[in-house]
């Protein structure tokens, strides 16, 4: 993801909501390649490193590279997580005003079927929120165990 633009989950299209989710998820499925190609090892710490495309090396600057990159992954799970509850919480109004309907018109059998969806993309929802969890616990945990160093949040 460029800069601070976020794209909004779309929450009526489970499909969609689940490959923006995949496509947000980017920084923390690469969290320990961004580490080993930002941060120095233990045996390069204090060397310069060669700029990409360039003769010209620069030391690295690890408590700055720690604090971006600490910035930019609280900043993608905050999004993910507020995107996600605003789902959930559409999504579940959808379901309730559905059973309401079925409630006064329970021969619909076309309201029931769109209500099992609504109801099970409300499951799967609700799922990906604590899948979302576990991914920010074990970006979390990289990041802590790389930059515990250089950088205290």
């Amino acid at each position: 993801m460029d800069g601070d633009m976020y794209p909004c989950l779309p929450c009526h299209d489970l499909g969609e909501l689940l490959e923006v989710l995949k496509e947000l998820r980017a920084t923390d499925d690469k969290i320990v390649y961004e580490l080993n190609r930002n941060l120095p090892t233990d045996s390069f710490t204090g060397k310069s490193v060669p700029l990409t495309h360039s003769a010209i090396e620069t030391p690295v600057n690890s408590t700055e590279t720690c604090r971006v990159l600490h910035h930019r992954i609280l900043k993608t799970h905050s999004h993910r997580t507020q995107e996600l509850s605003r789902c959930i919480h559409e999504v579940g109004k959808a379901a309730e005003l559905m059973k309401q309907s079925l409630s006064a018109n329970p021969d619909d059998v076309t309201l029931r079927q769109q209500l099992r969806r609504t109801q099970s993309d409300l499951r799967e929802m609700r799922m990906e929120a604590g899948v979302e969890e576990v991914i920010r616990i074990r970006t979390l945990k990289a990041f802590n165990d790389r930059c515990r160093l250089h950088y205290k949040p």
